[in-house]
């Protein structure tokens, strides 16, 4: 007869994020600071200008990271927005019932929402510094639109 396996008693095993003793990993410890506790950049430059100095860069100034992570989220949502259109374009009645500009005007919104945030990111990188890859530079906005993309 083969073994069997030993069943893990996750149960028993405490949690790995919760400090020793903890009831519950989530609760709230202290009350949030004041608002005029955070300087007059608000709180978004607050986040930015204390990580560009925990990592050395100048305040104020965007790090790689930072960069890439913001400029992800730009692609992300841009990519939304790609995709309602593309299903906006999709119910627009054909040509035989008039509706062949109004796909056209879709199509051409959808090739210059991508190539412009393309353009913009890629300016963006090579005013930081960085080297603009092939991967860098996003997908060809023709396959992108007929959906050939990999």
């Amino acid at each position: 007869m083969p073994k069997v396996k030993k069943a893990k008693r996750r149960d028993l095993r405490p949690h790995p994020y919760a400090a020793a003793g903890d009831g519950d990993a989530m609760e709230v410890v202290g009350a949030a600071p004041a608002e005029g506790a955070v300087p007059a950049g608000g709180a978004a430059g607050a986040a930015a200008g204390g990580e560009a100095a925990q990592e050395g860069a100048a305040p104020g100034k965007e790090t790689h990271h930072d960069l890439r992570r913001r400029q992800v989220a730009e692609w992300k949502k841009m990519k939304a927005e790609v995709a309602l259109m593309k299903r906006q374009r999709k119910k627009v009645p054909g040509k035989k019932n008039g509706g062949k500009d109004d796909k056209k005007a879709l199509s051409s919104k959808i090739r210059a929402l991508i190539s412009g945030l393309r353009a913009k990111h890629e300016t963006e990188l090579r005013d930081a510094g960085i080297e603009v890859t092939a991967e860098d530079s996003g997908v060809d906005a023709e396959a992108y639109i007929s959906g050939e993309e990999d």
